[in-house]
């Protein structure tokens, strides 16, 4: 390996080596705190062993810097860097100087926070063909440091870009530039310090490839020796703040090229005499120097900061995969870019390009149109254009294109002479927004054709309720006429067979008396019936009257017991009224109130063969009040409950016998509970009995709810 070692650096390490054994001769004996295994490569500067068999580079002196103050006592483990990692790992050893940090070795080794140095890497490629494009190392041999972060990251960066390169693994950096300059390599990664440091002994061309920035740590075993990590951290955010401090001494004595060979004795007299003779020319130089330097500094920066914005331009469209051209319109000539052929399947400069060459590849739907948009963008405002259109590939196809360009320079009458701009493969987007557009006609269409729907269904059915509506007052009308009509003749037939049934017109035989009762039974359940749809009708057709009053709730209740316990009595059940309401009033209708309850523990006790109907005022909330009225009865099936309040619905006995009544108890009771603002809810299991609920507000609205 080719070495660059100054032999005055030798020199000083044995003077300082022997001024530590004097030291360590003459003071008492101690035991040291610390002794540090530390893991050395071949990677100079930044860390290599020397001729000498010494441990030096930047990360060596700053180490070493540490353990003076620190008093660790360094053994220093040289191999190669693949194996030293694997001896960070086992333990073999404690410390790993310049290690890169990445995700995946975070999860291998523990880093410390702060730095020591940034470094970056670049391709260093044998004599002959230069290679100055990432693309221009298609198929070529790539020597990189086995298991570094370089190998790493390029192994990813290359297979990002899609280009197929081998990879050759190296024990060293120096091994890597070996095999670039013997030719089994084409090229060599290295990271900046080591490269520009010996490229040119090796007889390498450095190239403009450069990537992977990423800062430089001491590293440990995960899990082991965190003290170390700390100490590290403390002394380079000292460091680092103080100039002139350890730190930047080693930094600028490795960075600032202290290479040579030594000189014989008389070499320096020799030197001496002409630098003499040089002082006077020199100080006349100084001067022309210094004033040229103002004007020529910064002309080097700006060219320095153009080269890096054309790097990163470059860099950035190769991995956008966006393609460039150059067309000077005055001679039609067109440059296309490596990239702007191969996006279209044609090798790089398959073809002359020109504007004639490009029109032939636009499709003919699409010519007249992009050309004359670019003609016309160029010619007038900011000078740029962005068009979408079509380009004829060579296996054929047809590929969306967006073109984006601007003049860039104009002749002397203004007219446009150069005009620069990028190609993009917009294709899979335009068939998005095509699908899409599709999706969205159909869409569009089928609500169209939802809505036509709807609006006829709509139509039939404002039909339907207003013919439902008429049908409605229609049968109101009926049952209120028919009802008036019907009583007449029933209060007769009602009268007229009590005063038989009562033995008042004469003595009846037992058979004329059972059939007089059935006739006067039979007339009170049908005046029942009529008062029933009477009163339904009244209601379903608007004319039923609210007279709100102040009255007292639990007094109502207890009225309804009263009357409804003979009732009872005969089935042999208790009927029980129970409060938890204090006496306050409320503001309702008395007569309404009384028929709602009459109904619900009517039905209770009908439905109860044995056990107990109880009805229960209790406080719902601040603005109303619950009747409740329970039973032990049957329950009613589930099927059965949405059904309870419909009109002449009736539930069927538990022995398949329907009960007797009229089937609209229920439903009037509800309608009267919805005048008074309320309602009548219903909770029941089969077999447990069944719970009805009135909610009443405290105060009624004045105007009559009508049913929804």
């Amino acid at each position: 390996m080719c070495t660059r070692i100054h032999r005055g650096r030798v020199f000083l390490a044995c003077i300082t080596l022997i001024a530590l054994a004097a030291v360590a001769a003459g003071s008492p004996a101690y035991a040291k705190a610390r002794t540090v295994r530390v893991g050395v490569y071949q990677n100079e500067p930044k860390v290599f062993m020397d001729d000498a068999g010494k441990a030096s580079g930047i990360f060596i002196d700053i180490l070493e810097g540490m353990a003076k103050e620190e008093d660790w006592t360094l053994v220093y483990v040289p191999d190669t860097w693949d194996e030293d990692l694997k001896a960070l790992e086992a333990g073999r050893i404690d410390l790993m100087p310049d290690v890169a940090y990445s995700p995946e070795r975070d999860m291998e080794y523990d880093f410390h926070r702060t730095p020591v140095i940034e470094s970056w890497s670049y391709v260093y490629s044998a004599p002959g063909p230069r290679i100055e494009r990432i693309s221009q190392l298609e198929g070529k041999r790539v020597a990189v440091l086995k298991g570094s972060i370089q190998e790493t990251v390029f192994k990813q960066m290359m297979s990002g870009f899609g280009f197929d390169v081998v990879i050759i693994e190296a024990d060293s950096l120096s091994g890597a530039f070996d095999l670039a300059a013997s030719g089994s390599a084409d090229a060599a990664i290295a990271n900046y310090l080591f490269g520009d440091y010996f490229y040119q002994d090796y007889g390498l061309v450095k190239t403009s490839i450069v990537f992977n920035p990423v800062p430089l740590f001491y590293a440990t075993g995960r899990g082991r020796n965190a003290d170390l990590l700390v100490a590290v951290d403390r002394h380079l955010d000292t460091w680092i703040k103080e100039p002139g401090s350890i730190y930047y001494r080693t930094i600028s004595r490795y960075t600032a090229g202290e290479t040579g060979s030594p000189l014989a004795p008389y070499v320096f007299w020799t030197i001496g005499t002409i630098g003499g003779l040089l002082v006077v020319a020199g100080g006349v130089i100084l001067l022309l120097r210094w004033q040229v330097g103002t004007k020529t500094r910064d002309l080097v920066e700006a060219n320095e900061a153009v080269r890096k914005a054309e790097e990163t331009l470059r860099l950035a469209l190769e991995a956008a995969e966006e393609g460039i051209w150059d067309w000077c319109p005055k001679t039609g000539a067109v440059i296309w870019s490596a990239r702007s052929y191969s996006m279209f399947g044609y090798e790089p400069d398959e073809f002359p390009m020109t504007v004639d060459t490009w029109t032939g590849l636009v499709h003919p739907d699409d010519a007249d149109a992009a050309l004359g948009e670019v003609l016309r963008r160029i010619g007038t405002g900011d000078r740029s254009f962005s068009i979408e259109y079509r380009l004829r590939t060579k296996a054929g196809d047809w590929l969306w294109t967006a073109s984006r360009g601007k003049a860039v320079a104009l002749d002397d009458e203004g007219n446009v002479e150069r005009v620069v701009g990028t190609h993009t493969d917009i294709t899979a987007r335009r068939l998005s927004e095509l699908e899409l557009a599709q999706h969205r006609s159909h869409l569009e269409e089928s609500v169209e054709a939802r809505t036509r729907e709807l609006a006829d269904a709509n139509e039939s059915l404002t039909r339907v309720n207003r013919d439902l509506a008429e049908a409605t007052a229609a049968k109101s009308r009926f049952f209120a006429k028919m009802s008036h009509e019907l009583r007449t003749p029933l209060n007769s037939i009602i009268g007229f067979s009590g005063i038989l049934y009562g033995g008042m017109a004469g003595p009846l035989s037992d058979e004329q008396k059972y059939q007089i009762g059935m006739v006067h039974g039979s007339g009170k359940q049908l005046l029942e019936l009529v008062n029933d749809i009477l009163d339904l009708s009244r209601v379903e057709a608007g004319k039923a009257e609210v007279r709100l009053e102040s009255l007292d709730p639990w007094e109502v209740t207890t009225e309804v017991a009263e009357v409804m316990r003979p009732l009872a009595a005969e089935k042999g059940l208790e009927l029980h009224a129970e409060t938890s309401e204090p006496a306050n009033m409320i503001e309702s209708d008395r007569e309404k109130l009384r028929q709602i309850l009459t109904n619900l523990v009517g039905n209770a006790v009908k439905f109860t063969d044995s056990g107990v109907v109880a009805i229960r005022l209790e406080r719902g909330t601040d603005a109303r009040i619950a009747l409740v009225v329970s039973d032990t009865g049957p329950g009613i099936p589930a099927d059965d409950i949405p059904l309870v309040f419909d009109v002449f619905h009736q539930v069927e006995m538990c022995d398949g016998v329907r009960p007797t009544g009229t089937g609209l108890g229920l439903a009037i009771s509800q309608e009267y509970a919805h005048l008074l603002g309320g309602e009548v809810t219903v909770a029941s299991e089969e077999g447990n009995g069944s719970v009805f609920t009135l909610w009443l507000p405290r105060r009624s609205p004045r105007a009559p709810r009508r049913r929804a």
